[in-house]
């Protein structure tokens, strides 16, 4: 649909309608300004652009805008400019499926393994994104009954991941022939990115509504993955001086994903680490 100017409570509202049927919007202030009317110049008031993309009935005849991935039912991944919103119709009903991070419940946690229980932890504006984005879903769900499954992600990876992570950097850096190293013993709950589709299509296609972890379970430190990924490229290992602040380890209580989605990583660290390697060469 064509977008058009509103004022904010309206704006808000149709936002809020479209969130409820299954559609999209975005919504962006435009300030005031001089517009020409008939025969002579005006000074508008501040307004609201909303850019409403609105499907009655998700569908494969839809834009370029939809993909469509086929596995026993549909998922279509709507792109709202940046960013992707994931819907999926089961039982008649659509229902909004985002990912959350382990790092809601602080570095390190209160105690490992961690459950979806834990208190959350505000700790930096990436956590206090993810714990609101979390608790819009539940508002919507209790107010409206639109279903969410929201995914708390530990340390997912695999091939084609950005350099900005921790793996991707680490082969990098091994690509030129020397590592360092800072936080050797620092650990982290690594999950291939197989296993992570896997978990994903079993929480779209299962009945479940509400926040699920997704990790192996095991802890392992950064030492162990660069000293595997240094030796694949035979590249030198060596250890910064600086140290973290304080201790960091986290690992997954993923008992929740396995009892109600059946789900379980299946990926060991060393075979998910040689599929990455293998790609990266």
């Amino acid at each position: 649909m064509a977008s058009q100017h509103v004022k904010e409570r309206l704006a808000i509202d149709v936002v809020e309608i479209l969130t409820k049927l299954g559609g999209s919007a975005t919504v962006r202030k435009e300030e005031a300004k001089k517009v020409f009317i008939k025969d002579h110049w005006a000074t508008s008031g501040p307004c609201y652009r909303v850019s409403l993309k609105f499907r009655p009935k998700w569908s494969t005849n839809t834009s370029s805008k939809v993909r469509s991935e086929q596995y026993d039912g549909v998922v279509w991944c709507p792109e709202v400019e940046d960013h992707h919103n994931l819907l999926v119709e089961r039982n008649g009903r659509f229902v909004f499926c985002g990912n959350s991070s382990a790092h809601v419940y602080g570095i390190s946690p209160k105690y490992m393994p961690t459950d979806e229980k834990h208190p959350l932890a505000l700790q930096d504006i990436y956590t206090t994104t993810k714990i609101l984005g979390e608790s819009l879903c539940q508002l919507f769900y209790s107010n409206h009954n639109l279903e969410y499954v929201t995914s708390r992600l530990y340390n997912a990876y695999g091939p084609g991941q950005n350099e900005d992570y921790f793996i991707p950097a680490m082969i990098s850096k091994a690509k030129t022939g020397r590592i360092e190293l800072r936080g050797r013993q620092v650990t982290k709950d690594f999950v291939f990115v197989e296993d992570v589709a896997d978990a994903f299509v079993k929480a779209l296609t299962s009945d479940f509504v509400g926040e699920v972890n997704i990790g192996s379970g095991s802890q392992t430190t950064l030492e162990f993955v660069a000293n595997h990924i240094a030796e694949a490229f035979r590249a030198k290992l060596t250890f910064s001086t600086v140290e973290p602040a304080g201790p960091s380890h986290m690992q997954c209580d993923a008992e929740r994903a396995r009892r109600i989605l059946g789900w379980k990583a299946e990926t060991s660290i060393e075979k998910g680490l040689d599929k990455t390697l293998a790609a990266s060469k």
